[in-house]
């Protein structure tokens, strides 16, 4: 026995002086691979991020220089004599002969889909169609009137050497988006005769396409995602042809505000910048088509809307992003880091071999482990077990504390403190936020039909759905019996509608079933955004209003307060 004690023993000490000759050198070793890895790596992420910086630049240089090229182009064209002597004539109309430079120019320039003079009335009066590189002036009894058309509008407002360019949008033709889609800017100005009188505008119709190729080329030196949004967050160029023109299909869901909804609020609070997320690096840049004298009209981005007014550059402009995943990102400094590990391990194991021979020689003069270093060892073991067993009893203890048992929500009083911040952020801020409160219908029959199981089963069925649908931002919680909340923080009524119809919608999804039938359900809705000096308790009162508002008017349905 002594000698297997003995044994062991020595065993015990050949690992301490192991260890103690190994773990130095490994150490180091390990430190200066990694640092030499690090050293690397931060330089490529240098280059990388130089590198998206300059073609941001060059894209946004090809943008600025095809909207000089408008201009360049629009100003020719209003002052060229063909139309000069048009306009200054005094024959009738039907004795006028259009610029016969016109349809040469079209051919020659190749980007203009349409090149029109309309009168004061609206009335087109010369009209060059493109035509498919064979560039055709329009017979006078084609031409139409488009004085209700907001380019016109628009534009005929303007002084001399003011210039319109209308949304970034897809042709429309009979109503509807054109097939093949044509992306479409218009660039319009006022032109005069002699005397000074303005005599109508000058409109092109730019091939959008043009652009987004260009800018395709110019940024195909990038392995990033080269992406150009307008400025309600919608791509005009971006991820896929589903993704986009959302806006132009009415799927307002096809945004960076919606895909990447942090992302897009960081690109929103500068002019150009660049910043790492999860998702990976983004750089971006603004452009403002309205330069100098430009100027745009304030239009929804819906077909044919009319336009408000008048606008400064700084009110309209597109978002240019480079973004490149965060797989792609790191793959070189992944593929670096195999190469470093392979030669690390292989010296790591010289050196242990020749740290095993040293151990070997010292091991046999050292004495027994002192018996209590075990023992404080696992006393301290169980210490820190203790520890962490009541560190997670007090975090359950806390998660109780805030959460509904039965629906998995916030509880009343959770909601309520929640709510009071969303409250004070949105003061600061000067946003809105919007609550929804909801009722599961005829609850109480639910309960006396059936028993109070299968309405603990019916809560706890709308908890799950509410979370399901609602965004990570949003707050939900259960305010007592079959009644529940959410509040949505940065979000006003109309945007609450959309999400109160899914939860509406998911709710007569529900199924609780019974040992004779299933029970399905319904919920009524109400909704009510912030407004200045009310409290988060008048806005849930309103909230509450409309949803017994929704109540009288049949149940399931939705009623925002007024």
């Amino acid at each position: 026995m002594p000698k297997i004690g003995n044994q062991q023993n020595l065993r015990k000490q050949f690992r301490k002086h192991l260890a103690a000759l190994f773990i130095p050198i490994a150490t180091i070793t390990l430190f200066g691979a990694y640092s030499i890895f690090k050293s690397e790596t931060d330089v490529e992420k240098i280059k990388t991020r130089t590198s998206e910086r300059a073609t941001i630049h060059v894209g946004e240089r090809a943008i600025n220089s095809i909207i000089q090229v408008f201009i360049t182009d629009l100003t020719y064209l209003a002052s060229e004599d063909g139309l000069l002597n048009l306009i200054n004539s005094e024959l009738p109309e039907q004795y006028q002969q259009p610029p016969a430079d016109w349809p040469v120019f079209s051919e020659i320039k190749g980007i203009y889909d349409q090149i029109r003079w309309l009168d004061m009335t609206g009335q087109e009066r010369v009209r060059v169609n493109y035509n498919n590189s064979n560039p055709t002036l329009v017979p006078m009894e084609l031409l139409q009137n488009k004085s209700g058309r907001y380019y016109f509008t628009d534009t005929v407002k303007l002084k001399h050497n003011e210039f319109f360019i209308s949304p970034f949008d897809l042709n429309i033709e009979n109503g509807k988006v054109e097939k093949p889609e044509k992306p479409m800017l218009r660039i319009g100005t006022p032109v005069f005769n002699n005397k000074g009188e303005k005599k109508g505008i000058v409109l092109l119709n730019y091939f959008g396409g043009n652009m987004l190729s260009e800018l395709n080329h110019m940024m195909s030196t990038s392995s990033s995602n080269s992406w150009l949004v307008n400025l309600s967050g919608h791509w005009l160029k971006g991820p896929s042809t589903e993704l986009e023109w959302g806006f132009m299909y009415g799927n307002e869901d096809a945004s960076m505000q919606n895909y990447y909804s942090s992302a897009w609020r960081n690109i929103l609070s500068s002019d150009h910048d660049q910043f790492e997320d999860e998702n990976g690096l983004w750089t971006y840049t603004t452009i403002y088509p309205l330069i100098e004298s430009v100027k745009q009209s304030k239009r929804a981005q819906k077909v044919f809307t009319t336009a408000d007014s008048n606008f400064s550059e700084a009110d309209y402009f597109w978002k240019l992003v480079l973004f490149r995943p965060v797989d792609s990102l790191y793959e070189s400094a992944w593929k670096k880091a195999t190469k470093y590990l392979l030669a690390t391990l292989v010296l790591l194991s010289v050196m242990f071999s020749g740290s095993w021979r040293l151990a070997s020689a010292w091991s046999n003069v050292e004495k027994t482990r002192n018996k209590l270093n075990d023992l404080n060892q696992q006393l301290e073991r169980k210490v820190n077990d203790r520890t962490r067993e009541l560190v997670e009893a007090r975090k359950q203890a806390e998660k109780l504390a805030r959460t509904d048992e039965l629906s998995g929500l916030n509880n009343r009083r959770s909601f309520l403190y929640l709510g009071k911040v969303i409250q004070e952020q949105t003061k600061r801020n000067e946003s809105k936020y919007s609550i929804i409160m909801l009722d599961i219908d005829f609850f109480k029959k639910i309960n006396d039909t059936h028993g109070h199981g299968i309405g603990d089963k019916a809560i706890r069925a709308v908890g799950r759905k509410i979370k399901a649908i609602i965004r990570e931002t949003d707050i939900a919680g259960r305010i007592g019996g079959e009644e529940f909340g959410v509040i949505l923080p940065e979000t006003d009524s109309e945007m609450a509608v959309a999400l109160a119809e899914k939860l509406r919608i998911a709710f007569t999804e529900i199924a609780v079933t019974t040992t004779n039938t299933t029970v399905k359900l319904t919920a009524s809705l109400g909704i009510a955004d912030s407004k200045p000096n009310f409290s988060l308790d008048d806005i849930m009162t309103r909230a509450d209003s409309a949803l017994y508002k929704a109540k009288d008017q049949g149940r399931n349905r939705v009623i925002v307060s007024i």
